[in-house]
């Protein structure tokens, strides 16, 4: 139709049906097919719908309705998307994949996955991929992505290994919506509203309210919106807030992740222990901390040993903390530790040199000399009647202390050795050199 004046200005016929649709600059790309109830009960379920064995791909020209091309395949389409950039033409449903070129509909290839699902409601309209530049994301459980032209997977970095792994996310938590993207944030419901850091794959949670049951998380030009969405809906989330935020650098934002690390044959080349922290966070020298105890969602399994006589946790928002390159590090920490051990390889003959450094700060209202203690790696003394608030000159101040050249082949031991009062410990960076 004509939107201005609303006159009809070609009609195409269906063959079955067209339930599923994308608009190019100059086509339009159709599934011709009939499904069983498309829209009601199957969604709930997470299955493909029933399927009519006649059911094509079609490509129709915007301006005059006609038919450009026509190809019968098995593909039962749920979703259908286009990249008009790579010219590629992607029909999806909760099991599969199909990639087709735009101009003339040849397969370029076609991938078979079926997905875990993530924690929380497994109805999850898995069926839609998201386009992302030259990649595509899958957000069937675990999330991956593949190449748009090829389908093959996309690498990245492990940040603790230095090893080439697949891209993937994950998510956790109630949800009935489904993830959209700008070029470096996905967005979707995990509980609350959550979201995406697509360059390092870290998922974090934004508490306290949620997305509609349509996605109603809408990055764009550096603000975040979130309008309410939920009328109609009787879920006993926080639902009718209508809101919009910026980026505040010195927020604190703890994540969690799909990685993982085979303690069998991975060495640790850059690792953070961050004690006490409600989550993992990666610095911008690319450091991942975990957090110890693990209590922010899933992380990456790296085995560290703590002992001590009534170890106890603390945790402070950074804001509290006045001074220091790592605040959010120092926020928290442990108290009464005698020994903390972190595992970083199983091969005993491989020998490494690592740059350690320990964060420490002061929480509480000491005076000088009620905490000192010394501190030795691998069995040798490295600092002498450590005094926290005498040498930060007060609590929740900062320090770290920075040692090159420590050798390890399996662990890396820190012992605490209490002289006045308590040890503490906020957390420890592991390099290799």
């Amino acid at each position: 139709m004509n939107r201005h004046t609303g006159k009809v200005v070609w009609t195409h016929e269906a063959e079955l049906s067209f339930p599923v649709v994308s608009l190019s600059g100059d086509r339009i790309y159709v599934f011709d097919g009939a499904l069983e109830n498309f829209y009601t009960d199957w969604k709930r379920r997470g299955k493909i719908p029933k399927a009519m064995d006649d059911r094509y791909v079609k490509a129709i020209d915007v301006k005059t309705g006609k038919e450009l091309w026509k190809h019968r395949t098995d593909v039962v389409g749920t979703w259908l998307s286009y990249s008009e950039k790579n010219d590629v033409m992607l029909i999806t449903n909760r099991n599969s994949i199909s990639a087709f070129r735009g101009k003339d509909g040849s397969e370029l290839w076609k991938k078979y996955a079926v997905g875990e699902g993530f924690k929380g409601h497994p109805e999850n309209l898995w069926d839609k991929i998201i386009v992302l530049g030259d990649q595509i994301i899958d957000q069937q459980g675990p999330g991956k992505a593949y190449d748009l032209e090829t389908g093959e997977s996309i690498i990245r970095t492990n940040p603790i290994t230095g090893k080439p792994i697949p891209w993937e996310f994950t998510k956790s938590g109630h949800h009935c919506s489904y993830a959209i993207a700008s070029p470096h944030l996905m967005t979707f419901r995990a509980a609350a509203a959550g979201f995406c850091d697509i360059d390092s794959a870290n998922t974090s949670r934004l508490e306290g309210f949620r997305s509609g049951c349509r996605n109603s998380l809408i990055p764009a030009n550096g603000v975040l919106n979130s309008p309410n969405m939920a009328h109609g809906c009787s879920c006993g989330y926080s639902l009718f807030t209508s809101l919009a935020l910026t980026h505040v650098p010195e927020s604190e934002v703890w994540s969690y992740s799909a990685l993982a690390v085979d303690a069998k044959v991975d060495q640790v080349q850059k690792l953070g222990v961050n004690l006490g922290a409600p989550g993992d966070r990666q610095d911008e020298d690319g450091t991942l901390w975990l957090d110890y105890p693990s209590v922010g969602g899933s992380s990456p399994v790296v085995s560290v040993k703590l002992t001590g006589e009534k170890v106890s946790y603390f945790n402070k928002h950074s804001a509290f903390v006045e001074q220091g390159d790592k605040r959010w590090v120092a926020a928290s920490g442990v108290e009464g530790a005698s020994s903390l051990t972190v595992a970083l390889s199983s091969d005993p003959t491989h020998k490494q040199v690592y740059t350690v450094r320990l964060h420490f700060m002061e929480p509480d209202d000491m005076q000088t000399e009620q905490r000192v203690f010394d501190v030795s790696l691998q069995g040798k003394s490295v600092i002498k009647n450590l005094d926290i608030t005498k040498q930060a000159k007060g609590s929740n101040h900062a320090i770290v202390h920075e040692f090159k050249g420590i050798q390890a082949t399996t662990s890396l031991k820190i012992d605490l050795i209490a002289i006045t009062g308590r040890t503490l410990l906020s957390g420890v960076e592991i390099v290799a050199e």
